[in-house]
Formats: structure tokens, C-alpha cells, sequence
């Protein structure tokens, strides 16, 4: 069976007409507490027009373009690229040209006034032949980068997650819209029955009374449901940046399948290896290791070869004409040798080792998160699959009692409150199943990033064959 989830799907003509019987065996005062759940309905079914299903990879793809968190990593991440391009070109060779020019004019007692210019201009090399420091900066830009795509990885497999879970949530919200109007039909039936059957005098008005209340009980909930879903609807239309009207379901194939390996500790071991969050510990401990040996060189000499070429122009006007030119170059060898600046080198040495020893912390800390996050996420699949399973049966469990309560009532053996347990206890199966499917798909898409092996493809399988996901047992027809 092929179907879609819609929010726009219309309820069914007996419903409705259920509905509409209710309302006359209402007191006036209490008319509209029924009538608000058929209204609320009835504005969201002609809100807008069927339209054909989303997917999540539709979504996944909208949200792709204009998620503003994932384009912030990317700008993060190419700006710290640029910090390798900036520590490179420390060691490279920088070649400066320099020129100037002025007026000369003087004015001495007995003598007549006198003018002049003067031009300079000149070009300089400088290579670096031994700058440990700067070397050690390079290789730090190197592991910074590596921290830079572990987050970028991180950020995009966030987006992932953030997309399914929008999805699963707005879902689930119209699962439990579709069992919470299936459960005011039954009971809107239950109580038009009991309401005849009180006019003749068979029943107990507490008969009335009872159904009564757990039809207000049922409007209330849709009511609940009914902001749920918006609000899950709005939440989905704001990552994708698209108006969503309906969303083809959970593949319930996919969504049970079991993580592979079947064993918890492969997961741990991947997790405390390539998680995201590991990988920019470790990168960072790399680096800030690194910053312990550019403080040690900043004690070392440095060499550097320089060459420049320089030419002169003097000219002067006056009582004694006069005009010089010149030109001259140089090149050599620069030694620097550091000295004493006062104790400052030994205090950013004993720094650098303390940050190298709270990055080894992180690192372990990031580890032993990422262990425990992958045996949740692990045990969070493991078990939402055998709820499933469990809940599945419970459903059918609960029909099963739900037609001996029935013919119980028929006989006189069951009470009308019971009847009513038996379906409140239905229904609330329904939504814990419903519920448990989407924590399966989820919980699976989670241990994968958690494992630093979650991408997009992940999400194609879970909707490629478009079954529906919910109510599969409450579609069945409902005793009454």
C-alpha cells in the first residue's frame, strides 16, 4: 500500500455526520466544546487544496540553499582556510619600494637666498632563511584547517538531523491528528448510542454523562493537535524556506531496519574515532601542542638575506650652484639574536603547556560523550524497534479487547466506562505507536552522525517508497 500524510485530506463523511447528531443531544451551553474540534477541521481541510507530496530529500535540498547556520560554518570555514595562505607568506620572500622627494630652501644674513630638491628612491628584498617560529605557525594553520573541516562535517550532518527531525515532528503531529479524530467518531457513536438508549430507558443517564466527558476530553486533545502540528508545520516551512501542505510518510521498512553492525561496540569505537566533536578536539590538541613550540622558538636566532639598491639626486640654486647624484647597493645576511625580554618567553612557554594540557581534557571529555551518545542513540534504535513491534501487537491486542468489552456490555457483563477504557486505551496505543516509529528512524539517523557517517543519502531511503506511516491499524474499521 502507497499512501501520503495530509493535512488537507478531508475527514470522513461519517465523521462528520456523527458530529452533527452530537450536537443535538447537547445542552446549548455545552454545544460548543463539540462543534470547535468540526470547526477547526473543517477550516483546515478547505485552507488549501491537495497538493502532491513531499519528500525529505525535497526538503533536505530546500533547506540545503538557505539554512543561514550551515552557511555560516561555510564562511567560518573559508575564512580559516585564508589563516594558511597568511602564515605561508611569512616565509616567503616580500620585496618594498620606497621613494621620496622635498624642497630645499635657506636664507643666511649677507648672503643671497637658495634653493633646492632632493629625490630618493629605492627597492629591498628580505628572505627569510631560519624563522623557527613562523615555521611552527604554518603547521599550526595545517591543523587548524583539519578543526575547521571537522566542523564543517558537523555542521552538515546538524543540517541533516534538523531536516529529519522537522520532518518526523510535523508527522507525527498529523498521526496524532488522524487517532484523535478517529477516537471522537468512536466515541461521538458511542454516545449517540447511549443517548438513545437512555431515551427508552435501557441505560443509566451516567451512561450519557461518561461518554459525554470523554468526548470533551477527545475535542479538547484535537484542539492540542491541531496547534501541534502548526507549529511543526511552521518550523519545517522556516528551515526549507517552502510552504508545505502535505508530506509523503515514514518508509516503515527503513525506519525498523536495525543499525549494521548489529553491535554496540563497533558504534562506541566509530564514535570515539570520527565524531565530529573528536576530530576538532583532536585538531585542536595538535595545534595547541604546536603553540608550545612557538613559544620555545621565539628564543631561537633568526636569519634572514636582504638586498637593496638606493639612488640619490641633490641639486642647489643659488650663490654657489652645486648638484650631486649617487647610487649604491647592498646585500648580505641579517642575524637576529634574542636576549632578555624580561621573563616574558618562559610565561608563554608555562602557558601554552597549561592550553595543551585543557585541549588533552577536551579531547578526552569529547571521546567519552561521544561513547555515551553512540550506546543512547544505539540502544535508542534497538529499543524503539521492539516498542514498535510490541505496540503493534498491543494495537491489535487492544481491538481484540475493545470487541470483547462489547459484546460484554451486550450481555451485562461490561459496563459503558469500560467500553470507554477499552477505547481511550486503543487509541493511546495508537499514538505510542506512531510515536515510536519516528524515535526509530531518528534515533538511527542520530547514531550515524554520532559516528561521523551520516550524509544526506541517509535520508533517501526513508521516504524512496512513499508508504505511510501512520494509523495502518485505526484504518481498519473501528468496533462500535
Amino acid at each position: 500500500m502507497t499512501s501520503t500524510l495530509s493535512v488537507a485530506e478531508e475527514p470522513s463523511q461519517k465523521s462528520m455526520k456523527a458530529t452533527n447528531l452530537l450536537l443535538t443531544s447537547y445542552p446549548s451551553s455545552m454545544r460548543y466544546r463539540v462543534a470547535i474540534s468540526g470547526v477547526l477541521s473543517l477550516l483546515l481541510c478547505c485552507a488549501t487544496p491537495p497538493l502532491q507530496a513531499m519528500d525529505l530529500v525535497e526538503i533536505y535540498q530546500a533547506a540545503l540553499v538557505r539554512d543561514p547556520i550551515l552557511a555560516s560554518a561555510i564562511a567560518v570555514h573559508t575564512g580559516g582556510v585564508e589563516q594558511l595562505e597568511q602564515a605561508q607568506a611569512k616565509l616567503g620572500t616580500t620585496i618594498q619600494a620606497t621613494a621620496t622627494a622635498g624642497l630645499l630652501q635657506s636664507h643666511l644674513e649677507g648672503f643671497p637666498q637658495s634653493n633646492g630638491s632632493t629625490t630618493q628612491g629605492s627597492i629591498s628584498l628580505n628572505k627569510p632563511i631560519y624563522h623557527p617560529a613562523d615555521s611552527v605557525v604554518v603547521d599550526q594553520a595545517k591543523f587548524q584547517i583539519s578543526r575547521l573541516d571537522a566542523q564543517l562535517s558537523g555542521a552538515r550532518q546538524d543540517l541533516v538531523l534538523r531536516v529529519a527531525q522537522a520532518y518526523f515532528n510535523m508527522l507525527l503531529a498529523q498521526d496524532l491528528l488522524r487517532v484523535t479524530r478517529l477516537e471522537h467518531e468512536s466515541i461521538g457513536k458511542q454516545l449517540a448510542q447511549a443517548q438513545r438508549s437512555y431515551e427508552i430507558g435501557t441505560v443509566p443517564i451516567t451512561d450519557v454523562t461518561d461518554a459525554r466527558a470523554r468526548l470533551d476530553l477527545s475535542a479538547a486533545i484535537e484542539v492540542q493537535n491541531l496547534n501541534d502540528l502548526e507549529v511543526a508545520r511552521h518550523a519545517l516551512e522556516q528551515l526549507s524556506g517552502m510552504k508545505v501542505d502535505s508530506l509523503a510518510g515514514l518508509s516503515l521498512t527503513a525506519a525498523m531496519h536495525p543499525p549494521q553492525p548489529e553491535d554496540i561496540e563497533y558504534w562506541v569505537a566509530d564514535a570515539q574515532m570520527h565524531s565530529p566533536l573528536v576530530m576538532q578536539a583532536s585538531a585542536s590538541l595538535a595545534s595547541q601542542e604546536k603553540e608550545i613550540d612557538h613559544a620555545r622558538a621565539g628564543r631561537y636566532p633568526t636569519v634572514d638575506l636582504v638586498a637593496s639598491v638606493s639612488k640619490q639626486n641633490y641639486s642647489q640654486s643659488g650663490l654657489d650652484s652645486t648638484g650631486t647624484a649617487g647610487r649604491s647597493a647592498e646585500v648580505g645576511v641579517v642575524l637576529s639574536v634574542p636576549l632578555w625580554d624580561g621573563g616574558l618567553r618562559s610565561s608563554t612557554i608555562r602557558q601554552a603547556v597549561a592550553g595543551a594540557d585543557q585541549a588533552q581534557n577536551d579531547l578526552q571529555a569529547s571521546r567519552d560523550l561521544a561513547a555515551q551518545s553512540a550506546r543512547q542513540f544505539y540502544t535508542g534504535v534497538m529499543t524503539s524497534i521492539a516498542q514498535t513491534h510490541a505496540f503493534e501487537q498491543a494495537v491489535e491486542s487492544g481491538r481484540v479487547s475493545l470487541e470483547g468489552s462489547l459484546r460484554g456490555q451486550q450481555v451485562g457483563t461490561r459496563t459503558a466506562v469500560d467500553v470507554l477504557n477499552a477505547r481511550q486505551q486503543l487509541f493511546q496505543t495508537e499514538r505510542q505507536l506512531a510515536a515510536s516509529r519516528y524515535a526509530a528512524a531518528l534515533n538511527m539517523l542520530q547514531l550515524k552522525a554520532v559516528a561521523g557517517e551520516l550524509t544526506p543519502r541517509d535520508l533517501e531511503g526513508l521516504t524512496s517508497a512513499a508508504i505511510t506511516s501512520g494509523l495502518s491499524a485505526t484504518e481498519l474499521p473501528i468496533p462500535h
